[in-house]
């Protein structure tokens, strides 16, 4: 395994191995093939990590500010884990994925830092679908969501043990779309306000 961190350099390059890359702010990471670990800490905007192929696992961990320049990670084919932090940002930042996998992958997208299911908000817009949770103002934009089944997420996870399937997760958008009384362009943007961060992906859960 190889492991670097990208402080200096504005490209970094793993291997065909299992790499374990931690990437400083606007970094572009490019992990290549392997079961790889591609990471960005606290305060690190702007970075883009790119897991390539195999079984990836892409975590952010929050900062207390906004997360202004956002960060785009991308899993590549296989199934991924996409770990996101919700303490700590008090400010509204967020982060998109873009799941760029094959029908019958299963992604997972685990919550930690103090995720609840009871106070995550799941909304539709457009195509795209919103993760909200409310207590910290963290969102996740998964894009193209109700696409097709290459674009999806399949298994969301909580620190408490809930688990979610992508159906159940649909489910819940349409009920809200429901309530509030319709589905279309901006309005997550209106529930939403601030969502600045992007996370592409494609891979299955890494421990």
């Amino acid at each position: 395994m190889v492991q670097a961190k990208a402080e200096q350099l504005q490209l970094v390059f793993g291997t065909q191995g299992d790499d374990m890359i931690t990437a400083a702010a606007k970094e572009r990471v490019f992990a290549g093939a392997g079961s790889d670990l591609v990471q960005v800490l606290e305060g690190s905007d702007g970075a883009d990590l790119h897991g390539g192929t195999g079984e990836d696992t892409l975590r952010a961990y929050t900062d207390y500010r906004t997360l202004s320049d956002g960060n785009l990670f991308i899993g590549g084919t296989g199934g991924d884990r996409y770990e996101i932090e919700v303490i700590g940002d008090i400010y509204g930042g967020g982060h998109t994925i873009r799941e760029q996998g094959s029908a019958g992958e299963t992604d997972t997208l685990r919550f930690f830092g103090g995720a609840s299911p009871g106070d995550m908000r799941v909304i539709r817009d457009g195509h795209s679908l919103y993760m909200h949770q409310g207590e910290y103002g963290v969102t996740v934009n998964i894009e193209h969501f109700f696409d097709n089944a290459g674009y999806r997420i399949e298994r969301f996870e909580f620190e408490d043990g809930t688990v979610w399937t992508d159906k159940e997760v649909e489910q819940m958008a349409l009920a809200m779309a429901g309530s509030t009384g319709a589905g279309g362009s901006g309005q997550a943007q209106a529930a939403l306000e601030d969502f600045p961060s992007i996370l592409l992906a494609s891979s299955p859960m890494i421990p």
